[in-house]
């Protein structure tokens, strides 16, 4: 509780609501998901941002780098 802000909201598809992790605790959703940090209002804020994937992650994204690039 130590840094005011830094909220992380869905897109209204999915909640109105701001999260805001505990101390030492976590926010976790999928990548899938549209979301927008909020801005860090004071404090010190520090993120963890790893990507977590299946087996069929690869082909996944491969397919997808088609369709984009």
């Amino acid at each position: 509780d130590s840094y005011y802000g830094g909220y992380l909201r869905f897109f209204y598809e999915y909640s109105p609501e701001a999260f805001k992790a505990p101390t030492g605790g976590a926010v976790v959703f999928s990548c899938s998901m549209l979301y927008k940090a909020m801005p860090l209002n004071s404090g010190i804020l520090c993120g963890f941002v790893p990507f977590l994937y299946d087996d069929s992650a690869p082909a996944t994204r491969e397919k997808k780098q088609r369709v984009f690039f």
